[in-house]
């Protein structure tokens, strides 16, 4: 299984890793950028306004929250689909790895049919 549970008090969000197949699918390629877990496994995805997350109940394609925020140029840090909120939050300092892409250690949190969970990651994002 690829997946992960992220717990808060009394409820569990699964999770499941985006392929680059659901990327193609839905048009989440380029310039972007993704969370992963700290063993790689990415669980969101981002590309202009278009983002995807993977509950266990299947691919779910989102847009960009009416509160978000600018998170890279061509992204946001908060979206929002059929019921489901997702935040995307800086937690650390964003490193240069080369003169494309940046990484930052950040907090997924996922509001799914009214249970919340806070996961701590890895964003990165370029191109």
């Amino acid at each position: 299984m690829t997946g992960f549970a992220a717990a808060t008090v009394a409820t569990m969000i699964q999770l499941m890793s985006s392929t680059q197949e659901d990327r193609e699918r839905t048009t989440v390629q380029g310039t972007g950028c993704s969370w992963a877990m700290p063993d790689g496994s990415s669980k969101f995805a981002a590309t202009d306004d278009v983002a995807i997350i993977k509950p266990a109940s299947g691919l779910i394609r989102l847009k960009p929250h009416a509160t978000a925020k600018d998170m890279f140029p061509f992204t946001f840090t908060r979206w929002i689909g059929k019921g489901i909120d997702v935040e995307v939050m800086q937690i650390g300092k964003a490193n240069v790895i080369n003169t494309e892409l940046l990484r930052m250690p950040a907090t997924l949190k996922v509001t799914f049919n009214g249970n919340t969970s806070r996961v701590r990651g890895v964003l990165e994002c370029g191109s």
